[in-house]
């Protein structure tokens, strides 16, 4: 009996060993795939912030919301760092934490013309702003965690 025991006992600890060992593996083979996520979300980033400087932003927020659960099981693996800012246009400077009393400072005056247009031509383009400034606040970092 004691033979057996002991065999048992070591089949037993090599089980252990090889449900460590698949898992292992397992944890390797998804930071690999997550890895090459990764570096296509940054070539797609540079890619886009060379051709058009106008969508780069909201190119950006669908790339980190499609990317999310990828970078958190990367950063759950230690591999990487999760994106918790994305960059407003034209610089990368960390976003301020907004405050309760904040106040939106951009206002359009509509209806008023200048004098120098000419009164009977339309203007090509309207003076509204193409990005919508009021997305970027919503985001804070702990929905960015998630």
């Amino acid at each position: 009996m004691d033979s057996f025991t002991i065999k048992t006992e070591k089949v037993k600890v090599l089980t252990v060993k090889l449900k460590h060992s698949k898992k292992q593996i397992q944890d390797l083979i998804i930071e690999k795939g997550i890895s090459y996520i990764s570096d296509v979300n940054g070539l797609l980033s540079e890619i886009i912030e060379t051709k058009d400087p106008m969508i780069t932003i909201t190119i950006r927020k669908h790339l980190v919301e499609k990317l999310r659960p990828m970078f958190a099981m990367l950063h759950h693996l230690e591999g990487v760092l999760e994106p918790s800012v994305i960059p407003k246009q034209g610089g990368y400077q960390p976003k301020k934490p907004l405050t309760t009393s904040a106040k939106p400072t951009t206002s359009i005056k509509q209806g008023i013309k200048s004098e120098s247009e000419p009164k009977g031509k339309n203007k090509l383009f309207s003076e509204e702003s193409i990005v919508d400034n009021n997305d970027e606040e919503e985001l804070d970092e702990e929905e960015l965690k998630m």
